[in-house]
């Protein structure tokens, strides 16, 4: 027995040293855990930071008249610009007079006819005078209320030619 205590006894040093080893990781691993904590907070806290930052610059975005899909449709903004500006009985007078300039042509090339005709000069003095003054009543550029006149002409064209006028929502 007296033999075996001395391997007993080295067996319990050992055990104490690797306790102690176990000690100083697990101290060395709780401080990592607290720096990687602390961390996440700041991460935390920037990301927040940057999210506010990024609301404030959309904030000051303005609105959009026309949605980017295809075919481009006019946005709730659109529409009021569209209703200001009397733009559907313009397009429904004027229409008729520009079939013969559409007809035969496919959607998309009414389309680009449609953005020609509202950004060249036949839209004539008068309606050049009252896209500025649109644009200026809701804070917008010209070319967002042209965008409006070009979806509801072309509309309006597409209508008169049989193609469906409006996308589907």
């Amino acid at each position: 027995m007296d033999e075996h205590r001395g391997t007993v006894t080295s067996f319990m040093k050992e055990v104490d040293e690797h306790r102690k080893t176990m000690d100083e990781h697990r101290g060395t691993v709780t401080s990592f855990m607290k720096e990687v904590d602390e961390h996440r907070r700041t991460v935390a806290s920037f990301m927040k930071e940057i999210r506010d930052k990024i609301d404030r610059i959309f904030e000051r975005l303005p609105p959009v008249p026309v949605a980017g899909m295809s075919p481009r449709r006019l946005t709730d903004f659109g529409e009021k610009i569209s209703a200001s500006i009397g733009a559907e009985a313009w397009a429904a007078d004027l229409a008729p007079r520009l079939r013969g300039r559409v007809e035969g042509k496919a959607p998309f090339e009414v389309d680009r006819f449609s953005r020609e005709y509202v950004r060249g000069d036949e839209i004539g003095p008068e309606w050049s005078r009252r896209v500025a003054a649109c644009a200026y009543d809701f804070g917008t550029d010209a070319s967002g209320v042209l965008d409006v006149l070009q979806v509801v002409l072309r509309d309006e064209l597409l209508g008169l030619l049989g193609h469906e006028s409006k996308p589907p929502a």
